[in-house]
């Protein structure tokens, strides 16, 4: 009777990493609070998670998400209240005058 053949091992993994990168958790909380701040440091987070093994990808790519969002619509706001003071206070002098 031959002798059996040993089990091969098993291949060697690198380890799951467990390490945040900071500027993901600080970008999407930045995001809620200060939109373009966030936007900016979730970039930073995305990049830098590509090239490490950092967690936070998709914590980063959901602060870009949400900071592009809410810049937008901060910007949205602040362009319709310009519009609305352009359009509507020389209109209101004008009432007055007449």
């Amino acid at each position: 009777m031959a002798a059996p053949h040993p089990l091969p091992s098993p291949p060697q993994t690198e380890p799951l990493p467990t390490r945040w990168n900071t500027f993901a958790i600080v970008g999407f909380i930045c995001a809620f609070v200060m939109a373009p701040l966030g936007l900016a440091f979730s970039i930073v987070g995305f990049v830098q998670t590509g090239h490490s093994l950092e967690q936070g990808r998709g914590l980063s790519l959901a602060g870009i998400i949400i900071g592009a969002v809410f810049t937008l619509a901060a910007l949205a706001a602040l362009v319709t209240l310009i519009w609305f003071g352009v359009m509507f206070v020389p209109y209101g002098q004008y009432l007055r005058t007449h």
